[in-house]
């Protein structure tokens, strides 16, 4: 393992410069679709591990919150180890969403210091920091980082279980064999919480078996399934669904992820689907309009230098390969089994970091033919697309869009935009400062609006004739819904959003 020395501080200066503009931007964020009940689990999951339910080996019909039949399938790792920190942080003053923001934040800070150690004995530390640079200032990333408390953590938990992973083998090859049982032993227990936020944590365990056999360090294959039933244990532990039978519950929870039934409708090209009939192009198509402009081509040129890395007998490959394997696999499977997919990418964001390797690699192709001054112009090329987005669409980043879409504006009726909903935040501060104690009829999520906890009347909006005549109405765009619904034709009297691109309005029934 490379000890951090004091030449590593590039890193931790991009960390510290992101942690104080997180700080200072972490009450512009809104509450996203998913977030109450989800948090109510957190809120409820600790109950079974009381000295009561441990000894009955039972858990408690409530352990699960609100939404139990849903959220038993989600493992809650992460939610287990924030619960009690983000209690903390209230005492500290911050609210329940503000506190549960900034953990998802540090969460990403995480992922991307794992991803810079990933990259450091690959390609020096310099492009390394721009690999992580161009990954934590995507507007894309950046929004989700704050609001996500499902895709970040996975991809945190990922990220660091890899390294371990890798550390292993590094340690198994240069160092004393203690060293690299305490790697392994690492890995066992990172893999085991990374498969209970998500029932495809396993994948990484398939990615290391991979790094191996491409390293031919077969006398690992021992330490390596060691590490396996470890992980295995430490995963049914810290997921009570899995307590009463562990096999038939994995599998139950496996079969369900891989066969999400839902039927969302999500917009796209302008066209409202179902989210279990969307056409084939949906998944590629997102990932070249939500990441920034530089992205792809440097990727691109990063396979390049694979390539030419290869040719001259370098190592470079069997660091690019493991993670690019699972990228490709992913993407293939997707593809032809046509499972339900919506929200963009937002579910796949753990396979994402593969394409900030690679511009790193052809950021270090670059420093070593050409110098400093290309890498520099380089570096400054790929990172202002991604800085301006932040700053264009705050507070909406998740929402971002390049301008192989023709920009932010274009994308109005054509793909979703704002699909959690953030904008019911200024919304509805709006309109209590505004209409103080007016009710206000939702059209949809209800629950969503009530978690902000302003002294609004809040009512559920239904059909034709059900409001009367000067009654308010909070309405948004995801999935057209403001102008497929019977309300379309009602007066907007305020919006919300962007420069062009209206997400929220409300409206004045006639």
């Amino acid at each position: 393992m490379r000890k951090v020395k004091i030449c590593d501080w590039p890193i931790f200066a991009l960390l510290a410069v992101n942690l104080v503009a997180g700080w200072f931007l972490l009450p512009n964020y809104g509450i996203s679709w998913d977030e109450p009940l989800f948090y109510d689990y957190a809120a409820h999951i600790g109950s079974a591990y009381s000295l009561q339910n441990l000894a009955n080996a039972s858990v408690p019909a409530n352990a699960f919150g609100a939404s139990s039949s849903d959220h038993q399938f989600y493992g809650p790792a992460y939610l287990l180890a924030a619960e009690p920190i983000t209690k903390a942080l209230q005492t500290a003053g911050l609210g329940l969403y503000q506190s549960w923001h900034w953990l998802n934040f540090l969460c990403f800070q995480v992922a991307v210091l794992c991803l810079y150690y990933l990259l450091l004995p690959s390609t020096g530390k310099w492009p390394a920091v721009f690999g992580a640079a161009l990954m934590v200032w995507q507007p894309t990333l950046w929004g989700h980082a704050f609001i996500n408390p499902k895709d970040i953590p996975f991809m945190a938990a990922c990220l660091a279980s890899y390294l371990a992973g890798t550390r292993a083998l590094d340690a198994a090859q240069n160092n004393p064999p203690q060293r690299a049982f305490v790697w392994w032993v690492a890995f066992g227990v990172l893999l085991g919480l990374t498969s209970a936020i998500r029932v495809i944590g396993p994948l990484i365990g398939i990615v290391m078996l991979f790094d191996l056999v491409l390293r031919r360090q077969w006398r690992q294959l021992s330490s390596f399934f060691a590490a396996g039933g470890l992980a295995a244990a430490v995963m049914v532990a810290a997921w009570p669904f899995l307590w009463n039978d562990p096999v038939t519950n994995f599998i139950e929870v496996l079969r369900h992820m891989s066969n999400n039934p839902t039927e969302l409708a999500v917009l796209y090209e302008g066209v409202v689907f179902r989210a279990n009939a969307m056409p084939i192009s949906y998944i590629p198509r997102m990932f070249l309009l939500m990441l920034s402009e530089p992205t792809w081509p440097l990727a691109a040129l990063g396979v390049g230098a694979l390539f030419v890395d290869v040719r001259n007998g370098g190592k470079l490959w069997r660091h690019a390969t493991p993670v690019g394997a699972i990228f490709i696999l992913l993407l293939a499977y997707i593809l032809a089994r046509r499972p339900s997919v919506y929200d963009g990418f937002r579910h796949f964001l753990f396979i994402l970091p593969i394409v900030f390797m690679l511009p790193a690699y052809a950021a270090a192709c670059v420093m070593r033919r050409f110098g400093p001054r290309p890498f520099t112009a380089l570096v400054a090329l790929a990172l202002l697309p991604g800085l301006a987005g932040i700053y264009s669409t705050h507070p909406y980043e998740y929402n971002y869009y390049n301008q192989f879409a023709g920009g932010q504006a274009a994308t109005l009726r054509r793909y979703e935009n704002d699909y959690w909903l953030t904008c019911y935040q200024p919304a509805l501060r709006w309109f209590a400062e505004t209409y103080p104690g007016q009710p206000l009829a939702v059209q949809r999520e209800l629950p969503l609006a009530k978690a902000y906890s302003l002294p609004i009347p809040l009512v559920h909006a239904g059909g034709v004739g059900s409001l009367e005549r000067g009654s308010f109405l909070l309405t948004h765009v995801r999935a057209n819904l403001d102008e497929r619904s019977v309300y379309r034709n009602e007066t907007v009297i305020q919006a919300f959003g962007l420069p062009g691109l209206d997400l929220c309005t409300i409206k004045q029934v006639k």
